[in-house]
């Protein structure tokens, strides 16, 4: 059997997002034109509604019950890469990590495996490893890289993988 990729048609429960991109949500309303901003007032980026990639649209608020803000998610739900803010914080963290000299290559190499792991919206079957593997890496790499990986982490990780690392 072939999978092919498709869109998800959310569009008559939730309307799209507009996000700019590092990531700051600028409505979750985008259908509403007034709503809308073609650079972020925050840090002065473009914005986008659609997934680079795919050109799926990114979902933003239900549409009838608007109470909780929805945040930017990490990866697209049509395609499942990440999106240009979350592509950001991993190359950043990565640029961290290669300034360090107490990380060795394989340590690096490490990072980039576990980063999805610890930042998906519920645990993976690989969660509880990538917690234990990045402990190691943030005694290894100091102060600057636990602070960064701290960030990355706090930003766009689950509540659970937050509380495990960061009680």
């Amino acid at each position: 059997m072939v999978l092919t990729m498709q869109r998800v048609d959310f569009s008559n429960s939730y309307d799209v997002q507009q996000t700019c991109l590092n990531g700051h949500v600028i409505t979750n309303y985008a259908s509403d034109e007034a709503r809308t901003q073609f650079a972020c007032d925050i840090c002065g980026a473009k914005t986008i509604t659609v997934c680079p990639d795919c050109k799926g649209p990114i979902r933003g608020g239900h549409k009838y019950s608007p109470v909780q803000p929805v945040g930017p998610d990490a990866y697209c739900l049509h395609c499942g890469k990440p999106f240009p803010w979350t592509r950001s914080r991993f190359d950043a963290l990565r640029e961290i990590a290669a300034e360090r000299d107490e990380l060795s290559v394989r340590d690096r190499e490490q990072l980039s495996e576990l980063l999805p792991d610890l930042i998906a919206k519920t645990e993976t079957p690989r969660t509880q490893l990538a917690i234990v593997q990045i402990k190691k890496l943030v005694t290894k790499g100091g102060k600057v890289f636990a602070a960064a990986v701290r960030k990355v982490v706090v930003d766009v990780g689950s509540e659970s993988v937050k509380k495990i690392l960061f009680p």
